[in-house]
């Protein structure tokens, strides 16, 4: 079983070689330690429900994390303005 920062570490790096920017993010503390907290720019010419998407099925195939609240994973995305 990996650690939580080799976990981190992965989910950064497989979200950069799919083309994600601005990939930021970790485990939370506590008693929500288990959840993996991941922050990306917009994809360009990709809606907020695509990006999101595209995120979720990146962290879910490094991790294997499935289940209630889409495996504890929180994806957060920042939109140009």
């Amino acid at each position: 079983m990996m650690t939580a920062r080799e976990e981190t570490m992965l989910v950064k790096k497989a979200l950069i070689e799919d083309g994600f920017t601005g990939v930021s993010g970790g485990h939370d503390r506590g008693t929500a330690a288990a959840w993996l907290n991941i922050a990306v720019d917009m994809l360009a010419g990709k809606s907020w429900d695509e990006t999101h998407d595209a995120a979720l099925a990146v962290v879910r195939r490094v991790t294997g994390r499935h289940g209630e609240y889409d495996g504890e994973i929180m994806i957060s995305i920042r939109r140009e303005e």
